[in-house]
């Protein structure tokens, strides 16, 4: 990233859409409409401050959480004429690969089913944390495979009706520190990457058409 450019770091928001995991104890989670109408409000902010390129940094995959932040998205470029994206549609959401996946892969994982609290994000927690992970207890968890899509389909609105009953979607006693560091680091280049586009004005990553169907037709706000 160029040292000059002048970069604002937005207050983060501190909660999201969590209804997938609303069902185990704990979990705080606002409606999609809630959660719209702050990201709108935030972006119009910045926009009202002279801000035309917006990029909201995002790691939470909650259907009704991604559909939010697009809805409000496409809100704000239709009044501002700006640019705003998110990270995880123009990532994951378009298909990307990189060598997370590429590494998860190599240790035998199917990736698309890695995806709460798996061994990406368990590897996070042991390079980053190693105080809070328990690897005598990931040890003793058995992968756990949903196709959360089909669930959703199904009629089915929470990891926990899919059958995640611990609350893990994936492989969390697969990923080590090394991993957990190369997660992290793909996702810091794969922000830098997509900022730079917005910025140059270069066309982002499409989201992956299925997606968008799914999003239209299986998710809904409220």
């Amino acid at each position: 990233m160029d040292p000059s450019l002048p970069i604002v770091l937005s207050p983060a928001l501190p909660l999201g859409c969590a209804a997938i995991t609303a069902d185990f104890p704990g979990t705080l989670s606002l409606r999609g409409t809630t959660l719209k109408n702050v990201v709108v409000d935030v972006c119009r902010s910045w926009v009202g401050h002279g801000f035309d390129h917006l990029l909201i940094v995002n790691h939470h995959m909650d259907p009704v959480h991604m559909k939010a932040i697009l809805s409000a998205i496409r809100t704000v470029e239709d009044e501002s004429g700006g640019r705003i994206a998110e990270t995880l549609s123009r990532t994951v959401y378009a298909g990307a690969e990189n060598a997370a996946i590429s590494r998860g892969q190599s240790l035998g994982l199917d990736m698309r089913y890695e995806i709460h609290a798996d061994a990406k994000e368990a590897a996070y927690i042991r390079y980053r944390r190693p105080e809070l992970f328990r690897a005598d207890a990931a040890a003793r968890l058995t992968p756990v495979r949903i196709d959360v899509q089909k669930g959703m389909r199904d009629g089915y609105t929470t990891f926990k009706q899919m059958g995640a009953m611990l609350g893990y979607l994936g492989s969390p006693q697969a990923g080590d520190a090394e991993y957990g560091k190369l997660y992290l680091e793909v996702a810091v280049r794969q922000t830098v990457e997509l900022a730079m586009k917005l910025l140059n004005g270069e066309t982002l990553p499409p989201i992956l058409p299925k997606i968008e169907a799914f999003l239209d037709k299986q998710v809904r706000l409220d």
